[in-house]
């Protein structure tokens, strides 16, 4: 909910901005503004769609992309800028199993070597790999709205599952896998060992607060 007030705010501000604004400028302002205005969206309803269109397979709405280019941009550089300065290893097999998880692969991150990548970021274009692929697009920072189907997912093959940083998006996709394919009785006990393999993996209050619940209902996806 803070991102889509964050961005919610942002709007209101850049909007108003545009009237205050007497040059050509104010069409920029207007472009962000409407950028900001689709982010909002995009948090207070959980739709990562809004944001590049990325489909299973990677594939991103070009429109989209011009839409929202301020911030992705923004997001691209600041990623890069957390590679260059982070000493966390690229990613951490979980104990016990045939997942890994990782930050985003950069193009000196050797990825061909597992079997299936899986991809939960909205934000960026497709891995370039030549191991199978698929997308299952999610919003940083945010509950899950796109859910793995297990039967599409090899648990006895080398996979690496990567988000942004490795952090939220995956700990919560790799602890329903690691729950279904029975490696872990609980979601507790996943996000423990996925914890314990990958020290930072953790969701934020609100992802916790979305597993936990997804615990109490005994949730089937």
């Amino acid at each position: 909910m803070k991102f889509a007030l964050l961005f919610t705010s942002l709007f209101i501000y850049s909007a108003v901005s545009i009237f205050t604004i007497g040059n050509n400028f104010r069409y920029c302002v207007a472009w962000v503004s409407i950028n900001m205005f689709a982010l909002s969206l995009a948090y207070f309803f959980n739709r990562p769609d809004f944001i590049l269109g990325k489909n299973s397979h990677g594939k991103i709405n070009p429109l989209l992309l011009i839409l929202n280019l301020h911030w992705t941009l923004f997001t691209w550089i600041v990623f890069k800028l957390q590679i260059l300065v982070s000493k966390e290893q690229f990613c951490h097999q979980v104990k016990g199993t045939n997942i890994w998880i990782s930050r985003r692969p950069g193009s000196h991150d050797k990825i061909d070597k597992f079997d299936l990548i899986i991809d939960l970021t909205c934000e960026f274009p497709a891995d370039k790999t030549t191991s199978q692929y698929i997308c299952y697009p999610n919003l940083d920072g945010h509950h899950l709205s796109n859910l793995p189907i297990i039967d599409q997912i090899p648990l006895d093959k080398k996979i690496l599952i990567h988000c942004a940083n490795g952090h939220g998006r995956s700990a919560l996709f790799t602890a329903l896998i690691l729950k279904a394919g029975r490696t872990s009785a609980t979601l507790t006990a996943a996000s423990a060992l996925i914890t314990d393999s990958r020290t930072l993996a953790k969701p934020n209050k609100s992802q916790l607060k979305w597993l936990m619940k997804l615990e109490k209902t005994c949730c089937k996806f």
